[in-house]
């Protein structure tokens, strides 16, 4: 087992590439869990064992696609597949592409000692915590080294390649190309979801907005076969914060735009802020109960402790002793870090459902120690009413955030940049020639500027700087940007059903 161990030095954990719940939510149920269930307070917490996926299952390597009749072809074609895609996977940048090198750095060494302790020598331990690592930074654990490596002896793998993303292609990949439509032989969101993607036996469907949501939050936000929980922000471990629509924009982008139809719909930047929320939310929950019980399971990495502190707003440990923020109020001792995305998330939904997350939003916060069966089983019954919403009723009405958000008090860096984010993702979707749209362009860059918000794509940035609302004075200053923008969207919003 591991446990973060004290060291000397200041640890600051960066909030970068993390995989922030988007304006929405969050959290986990592991795959098989069966019907929801509400627990009983006083109900006895069982031994849970969690299967471990085998992570080389039907995997053929990137080299597989490759080949210039494939898709590694030098220049595109002139059907509706590029053939082009591996080369422009490789050629644009994709940070993907060099995920497994980060793991070699200097930052990544200290992090693998502080997690291994006193067993910095010895080769299971280094062995289990890079296959930790491996699961989001390569796309198998194979060949995982025994010893702390440098950059320069992890250039075999492949890091985060094709087949993390469409899926593994030993049973697919003689025959996708002769009928890559048929929907019969692809899968998609909730199905994955509910799979171990290890074991895929068909082809993701990447063209469908919310499949390509489910994928991306398999790292990003997290899931029971790999997660970022405390001990590994403790020792180092960029933050995981994540916002869809605001990665994709940014994401080099390996295909054209004629191989995926909805790129060119006027209404994608708020499709994509949907999905990610939607998808988000739910992966969050299921790695919310996959936490709970993996505190009573056996186990051996990540360590299941509960409280799961990666849940919690940082804040409210990590606080000043004197003024403002010297403590955390008596009825709210940790204040989960999903609260707000919930608020947002389920105002979007119907009632049951924002009436689900408000019971689970509560028990966590009820005491210092959340009864863990009853937080596993109300994640679940969340999770179960959302995945079976149909398309229809999953939020679609601007108005509905754009209202409550005009209601929300502005108390930190992180809720204001997942209203910002929403509000962006309707102003984009609204199409340039739209009146008042420079004024509000303008609204938006001074928000920015405010919240220190970068949304350049890059592995190494930090997505918030949870510092920048601090003080009550810049919080009003920020809030009054808001109420502005939001009086200037509104016309736009009414006349925009």
């Amino acid at each position: 087992m591991f446990r973060f161990l004290p060291f000397s030095g200041k640890c600051q954990p960066l909030i970068t590439q993390h995989a922030i719940p988007a304006v929405l939510g969050m959290l986990c149920f592991f795959a098989g869990c069966g019907s929801p269930h509400t627990p009983t307070s006083n109900e006895t917490p069982s031994k849970v064992v969690l299967a471990e996926p085998n992570p080389l299952a039907n995997y053929r390597g990137e080299n597989s696609c490759a080949a210039a009749a494939c898709h590694g072809s030098l220049a595109p074609s002139a059907s509706g597949i590029g053939q082009n895609e591996f080369r422009l996977f490789h050629e644009n940048g994709d940070p993907h592409t060099s995920a497994h090198l980060k793991l070699g750095n200097d930052l990544s060494q200290d992090i693998i000692r502080r997690l291994a302790g006193e067993k910095q020598e010895d080769p299971s331990t280094i062995r289990q915590i890079y296959e930790w690592c491996f699961r989001c930074h390569n796309t198998s654990t194979e060949d995982v080294p025994t010893t702390i490596v440098t950059t320069s002896k992890l250039h075999q793998h492949e890091g985060v390649s094709c087949e993390a993303c469409h899926g593994p292609s030993e049973s697919w990949i003689s025959s996708h190309w002769q009928n890559p439509a048929d929907d019969t032989l692809l899968v998609k969101s909730p199905e994955l979801l509910e799979s171990v993607f290890s074991r895929q036996s068909r082809r993701v469907d990447s063209k469908d907005l919310q499949t390509r949501a489910a994928i991306c939050t398999r790292c990003h936000v997290g899931e029971s076969a790999g997660d970022v929980n405390h001990d590994l922000i403790a020792a180092g471990h960029p933050l995981m914060q994540f916002e869809f629509s605001m990665y994709y924009r940014g994401w080099p982008k390996h295909w054209t735009r004629n191989d995926h139809p909805d790129e060119g719909n006027e209404t994608l930047s708020w499709d994509l802020w949907l999905s990610g929320q939607k998808l988000t939310t739910l992966r969050s929950l299921k790695l919310l109960a996959a936490r709970a019980d993996r505190s009573r399971s056996e186990v051996p990495f990540p360590v299941g402790t509960w409280p799961e502190l990666a849940e919690m707003d940082c804040v409210s440990c990590h606080h000043k002793l004197t003024g403002e923020n010297r403590k955390v109020s008596a009825g709210n001792p940790i204040p989960s870090r999903l609260t707000t995305p919930w608020r947002i998330a389920s105002r979007t939904l119907n009632n049951s459902f924002h009436e689900d997350l408000t019971r689970l939003r509560d028990k966590l916060k009820e005491r210092w120690i959340p009864d863990q069966t009853a937080i596993s089983g109300l994640a679940r019954q969340a999770y179960s009413q959302l995945v079976d919403l149909p398309p229809d009723h999953w939020g679609s009405d601007i108005r509905k955030i754009s209202k409550f958000a005009g209601h929300m008090t502005i108390q930190d860096a992180e809720t204001a940049t997942r209203l910002y984010l929403a509000l962006q993702a309707a102003e984009l979707s609204f199409g340039e020639d739209q009146p008042g749209r420079l004024e509000r362009l303008h609204q938006f860059d001074s928000l920015k500027a405010a919240l220190e918000l970068r949304e350049v794509y890059s592995s190494d940035r930090k997505v918030i700087r949870s510092s920048s609302l601090r003080d009550v004075e810049t919080r009003r200053r920020i809030h009054k940007q808001f109420s502005e923008l939001l009086n200037q969207l509104t016309p736009l919003i009414d006349s925009n059903p």
